[in-house]
């Protein structure tokens, strides 16, 4: 059976604002649901790994071109590249990301 934690559980332990949880919810990156009384649960396995380059794009509203740009020129905190060459970006990057931008 699934574990499930709370987002704002989530969102701490990841580093980014719970806000950005209930997205990547809505959206499908994360597993998780809405409980009858309305509080949102988070699958404990959603918690782990790193975005992909258009994964994190999307969620920040760029281009992947731009995105890719960005993490060429060290503008995204602790992205990395896989040894294949794909760019991996932490899901705390995308609330430092955003806030750079407004």
């Amino acid at each position: 059976m699934a574990e499930f934690v709370t987002v704002t559980a989530a969102a701490t332990q990841l580093g980014v604002n719970r806000r950005t949880i209930q997205r990547r919810i809505r959206v499908g990156d994360m597993k998780g649901h809405k409980t009858p009384g309305g509080h949102w649960r988070v699958d404990v396995e959603s918690l782990t790994g790193d975005l992909t380059l258009a994964e994190f794009a999307g969620m920040v509203g760029v281009h992947p071109l731009t995105a890719r740009r960005w993490c060429v020129n060290e503008k995204v905190p602790g992205a990395y590249q896989t040894a294949g060459g794909h760019w991996r970006i932490p899901l705390a990057a995308v609330d430092h990301v955003g806030r750079a931008r407004t």
